[in-house]
């Protein structure tokens, strides 16, 4: 009687299938845990700025023993950083000053993600992707946002903002946008941008 079973070279290669499938399985895993971890650090950046907001048009106040309803709030992105303060404006110039402004706290983004591109513009959509840093604040009793770039003009103000933040492996990219009516949104897109000519997409 013969009895028939696996050859040693196909057990080889039916091992081999199964550590590629699984190693093929683990890295789109891996890609998609980052991706949702660097869209919920793009909400928290919104709602940061939307608390900025609030603070700014309605009930935050800089004292509780001399309230003081007319300072702006804002907060200030930097190219190239992972983290950004949420400030008082006590001079309401539109820009955050180390020394004279007031710091409510600074946040840090998760997961190494990083804040790779600020474009600033004055339509609907980006014109300069030049700005390393922007302002964006908010005075009582107005919603509208106020959009600075001060390394290019402390004085000039902007109708559009795209901040991206790319995360720690490169590989997936979110934009928040800031318009000057107040509206604040996350959005995905397959470019992500660097500041310079090379992107990196996902």
């Amino acid at each position: 009687m013969t009895r028939r079973g696996f050859t040693l070279i196909e057990l080889m290669v039916t091992i081999s299938i199964f550590v590629f499938m699984t190693a093929l399985v683990l890295a789109r895993y891996n890609s998609y845990n980052s991706g949702i971890l660097l869209t919920n650090t793009a909400y928290d950046i919104a709602l940061v700025i939307r608390q900025a907001q609030t603070y700014g048009v309605s009930v935050m106040t800089t004292s509780a023993s001399s309230p003081n309803f007319s300072y702006p709030y804002g907060v200030e992105f930097r190219m190239n950083t992972s983290y950004f303060p949420l400030f008082i404006d006590t001079n309401s110039d539109g820009v955050y000053d180390v020394v004279g402004d007031g710091s409510v706290t600074t946040y840090h983004l998760q997961q190494n993600a990083l804040i790779s591109n600020i474009c600033i513009g004055n339509g609907s959509s980006c014109d300069s992707s030049s700005a390393g840093t922007v302002d964006i604040t908010f005075k009582r009793p107005d919603p509208s946002a106020i959009i600075i770039a001060p390394n290019l003009n402390k004085t000039t103000t902007y109708n559009f903002v795209r901040l991206t933040i790319i995360s720690g492996d490169k590989t997936s990219c979110r934009n928040i946008i800031v318009r000057q009516s107040g509206q604040i949104s996350v959005e995905s897109d397959t470019t992500c941008y660097t500041g310079s000519t090379s992107s990196t997409t996902y």
